[in-house]
C-alpha cells in the first residue's frame, strides 16, 4: 500500500518501472506480492497534472477523502480499511511514495518477527534498518 497524491504522478511510474514490478521472488513462486497506490479526490482548490491512466489504472485506490496534507492520517487509516475489507493477503505493507522498498530483503526479517497474529512494526523496522529507510507499518492479515 503505497501512500500517494495526484501532484506525484512521476513517482508512480517510477515506482512502477523499479521496485513494484521486479521480480523479486522469481526463485521462490510461493512468494508473490502486489502494490496499491491510495490516493485521496483531487482538492477542488487546486490544480493538478492529472495523468489520464490513474484514474482508471487497477493500481490506484481512490478514496472518498480530499486530498490533503492535513487529513493524511484518516487516508492511512482508510486505506487500511479498504485493504483489509477488499484484498486477500497476509501482509500489508505501508509506505510513501518516496519510498524504495527492497522487496528480497523483508519476508526473511519480517516473517522472523510476525510470530502473531497481530504484527506491527513501525519504530522497530526502521530502527533495525531490515529493509531501508521509510519503512512504517507492516500488519498480518488476522488484525
Amino acid at each position: 500500500m503505497i501512500v500517494s497524491s495526484w501532484e506525484n504522478s512521476l513517482r508512480r511510474d517510477y515506482i512502477r518501472k523499479t521496485w513494484a514490478t521486479y521480480h523479486w521472488f522469481s526463485d521462490n513462486p510461493s512468494m508473490t506480492y502486489s502494490y496499491k497506490f491510495v490516493v485521496s479526490q483531487p482538492d477542488p482548490n487546486r490544480s493538478y497534472a492529472i495523468h489520464p491512466n490513474d484514474l482508471d489504472s487497477p493500481d490506484v485506490i481512490i478514496s472518498d477523502l480530499t486530498e490533503h496534507y492535513y487529513l493524511l492520517d484518516i487516508k492511512v487509516m482508510w486505506a487500511f480499511s479498504h485493504v483489509l475489507l477488499n484484498h486477500k493477503f497476509d501482509y500489508i505493507l505501508k509506505c510513501d511514495d518516496d519510498t524504495f522498498v527492497n522487496l528480497w530483503r523483508l519476508p526473511p526479517k519480517l516473517l522472523a518477527k510476525a510470530n502473531t497474529d497481530y504484527f506491527y512494526g513501525g519504530k522497530v523496522l526502521e530502527t533495525h534498518n531490515w529493509a531501508g529507510e521509510g519503512i512504517k507499518y507492516a500488519a498480518g492479515s488476522g488484525m
